[in-house]
């Protein structure tokens, strides 16, 4: 092996380790909000476009975005909101996206998946067919 060659496996083997948290933190702020600013957007088009293949004019679909949004708002926009609760609760509580995703979780099951609901209603098409025939 020639001297050079050991000579970088030495330097090599040398080098600190960057720990990740270290490397983020060299990271501008201007840069660091830029990026979180597309981050955020993206996942706030990405929940508009699932919103949007819902069928909100089904009343139970509509309550179960409402309740989510305001139960997951609620954290944010007033502080102390959930403050009444239990310190064990306040853990998921604390946090609109634990609330809102456990929220909307629970109502989709209920409204959508347990009861006995007698399958989709016909679209309006096979509804009129339906009845001409």
């Amino acid at each position: 092996m020639s001297s050079a060659a050991k000579a970088a496996g030495t330097a090599s083997a040398a080098a600190p380790e960057v720990h990740p948290v270290a490397a983020i933190s060299v990271v501008p702020m201007p840069v660091l909000a830029a990026v979180s600013l597309f981050l955020f957007g993206s996942i706030a088009v990405s929940g508009i476009q699932t919103l949007l293949q819902a069928d909100l004019h089904r009343g139970d679909n509509a309550l179960i975005v409402v309740v989510t949004l305001g139960a997951g708002l609620a954290p944010a926009l007033s502080d102390g909101f959930y403050d009444a609760f239990p310190a064990w609760a306040q853990i998921v509580l604390g946090s609109g996206i634990s609330i809102g995703c456990l929220l909307a979780v629970a109502l989709n099951l209920v409204f959508n998946h347990l009861g006995a609901k007698g399958g989709p209603a016909p679209a309006p098409e096979d509804a009129e067919a339906a009845v001409t025939h």
